[in-house]
């Protein structure tokens, strides 16, 4: 008797979960049905959006230069129904060609004006689109057919670098390239003989610094290239041991001062590409003139003399050395 009702209760089983997914079905294809209705109502409504157009220049001499850009793109904000903008998203931008034969003049000017751009931009659309506006409103530029001036690229006074306590700069600071065509009207190039660099500032330096750094702009000039690639050599520092000379400074003639010792040690940092070279031109230094305004003292305060600018937080091993006095003998 058991197993006739299992089967009972397996066909019910089987029977409301039909059931259900009927329901489920006749529900996903009412909200199928929805979205369908919405969409055909909503694409068919007139709507407004801003449209971006790219720009290409047509017809341009070889030798022309602009002095600056002419736009590369457009927002234009059209009027037309939803399907329109629907179709748009699966095509590519539309594209308005500027024959520049047309919009350009003999004095240098290169003129496009709203009405004009209105004009070129509604042979992009249905007819019965609407276009609002379009921005930038006009094109208004000016060219020159001159070839231009090859003119050197000042930096020096407008870098402002330093490394940090265990950093050095080391090496040549430079730029690529180190000079820049500019174009123009040729009387205003005439007084210009370089061009100069934007202002760079940076502290704290543990690495070289490369980056490609603006030139400072010109009023209607154009710069070729607009960047130039600077480079500040930055190495670390690496302290070293070594003995160094002591020499004597403002002895006056006929007088001999003999130091003891006549050399000491030093500790310095210097550029780790350095590490191994000579170090010769450091040099401790006594100044007579201390040893005269103090003649019963036996020691002479030394201190670092001239040095390399790479050679940093040099440390004497003495503050001081010995020293004696010997006159010349001069015979009668």
């Amino acid at each position: 008797m058991g197993r006739p009702l299992d089967w009972f209760r397996k066909i019910g089983t089987y029977g409301a979960r039909a059931a259900r997914s009927r329901n489920l079905l006749r529900y996903l294809g009412f909200v199928g049905m929805a979205a369908v209705f919405w969409c055909f109502m909503t694409f068919h409504k007139t709507m407004q959006q801003d449209v971006t157009v790219n720009v290409v220049l047509v017809n341009k001499p070889l030798g022309a230069t602009f002095i600056t850009d002419i736009p590369s793109t457009l927002t234009v904000t059209v009027k037309d129904k939803g399907t329109m903008f629907l179709r748009m998203k699966f095509h590519r931008t539309p594209v308005l060609r500027l024959d520049f034969s047309r919009y350009a003049d003999e004095d240098g000017n290169f003129i496009v004006s709203n009405d004009q751009l209105l004009s070129e931009i509604k042979l992009l659309f249905r007819q019965e689109a609407s276009l609002i506006k379009v921005s930038p409103g006009s094109i208004i530029t000016r060219f020159t057919l001159l070839p231009g001036k090859r003119v050197p690229v000042s930096y020096m006074g407008e870098i402002n670098v330093q490394a940090d306590e265990q950093h050095a700069i080391y090496g040549e600071i430079s730029i690529t390239p180190d000079s820049v065509t500019l174009y123009g009207d040729p009387l205003k190039l005439a007084s210009i003989n370089e061009a100069k660099l934007s202002r760079v500032d940076n502290t704290a330096l543990d690495a070289t610094l490369e980056r490609d750094v603006p030139l400072a702009a010109m009023t209607d000039v154009r710069i070729e290239p607009r960047k130039v690639h600077l480079r500040v050599p930055v190495e670390a520092l690496i302290r070293r041991q070594q003995s160094i000379p002591v020499e004597v400074r403002n002895s006056p003639p006929g007088v001999h001062v003999i130091l003891f010792p006549s050399s000491i040690n030093a500790s310095f940092l210097l550029p780790q590409s350095l590490y191994k070279s000579s170090v010769d031109e450091i040099v401790a230094v006594v100044d007579y003139n201390d040893i005269a305004a103090n003649p019963h003292a036996s020691k002479v305060h030394v201190n670092v003399g001239e040095r390399r600018p790479y050679y940093h937080n040099i440390q004497l091993a003495v503050d001081s050395v010995e020293f004696i006095i010997e006159h010349d003998n001069h015979a009668d």
